[in-house]
């Protein structure tokens, strides 16, 4: 015995709107997952915006450190030093004063001087290099500006070990989806 027609067309009914059910199920479950990895990427976005933030912030205060440092070891240096000068020509005027050691002190008070000369000098050039290093790597220049790139635009760098063109998280594996939406952080 054949269904009636009206029966075939309430069935026919029934397993299209079980197949639109199950389609909305299966498009549900896809979107929020996308949500979940649209939600994570988006955490990871900001912690790395706060953590560079932070980084600006210690570089600033590093490279304050780094100039006070340099500037005082600088003036501490020419302090001993002029004061190093003043102490030891008082024996050399005293000696030089006296014909018999006169010539004898003067060259000693050469060699004195010249390697006194030489050791202060040596101090100032290795805080300079010191302090040149220390600015290299801070991101300044000799006079002290910036040359590090601002935090949006280190925020829009890559981030590191990730492999955003694979279409996977490093951490997880899991696939991204399309991130053309939200990649920039807006102006």
């Amino acid at each position: 015995m054949l269904p009636d027609t009206q029966t075939l067309l309430l069935l026919s009914a029934a397993v299209a709107l079980g197949l639109l059910w199950c389609w909305i199920f299966v498009n549900l479950v896809s979107l929020n997952r996308q949500r979940r990895l649209f939600a994570d990427q988006l955490l990871r976005r900001v912690a790395r915006a706060s953590e560079l933030a932070w980084l600006l912030e210690n570089r600033e205060r590093l490279a304050e450190w780094q100039e006070a440092s340099e500037r005082v070891l600088d003036e501490g240096t020419a302090t001993v030093r002029a004061i190093h000068h003043a102490i030891a020509s008082i024996p050399f005027a005293i000696l030089e004063a006296i014909p018999a050691t006169r010539d004898t002190t003067r060259v000693v008070h050469g060699v004195h001087d010249f390697t006194a000369n030489g050791v202060y000098a040596g101090i100032a050039l290795a805080n300079r290099a010191l302090g040149g290093q220390l600015r290299h790597g801070l991101g300044r220049n000799r006079t002290g500006q910036s040359v590090v790139k601002t935090g949006r635009e280190m925020a829009r760098e890559p981030e590191p070990n990730a492999s955003i063109d694979s279409g996977q998280t490093p951490a997880t594996g899991r696939t991204l989806p399309d991130s053309s939406v939200g990649d920039e952080f807006p102006e």
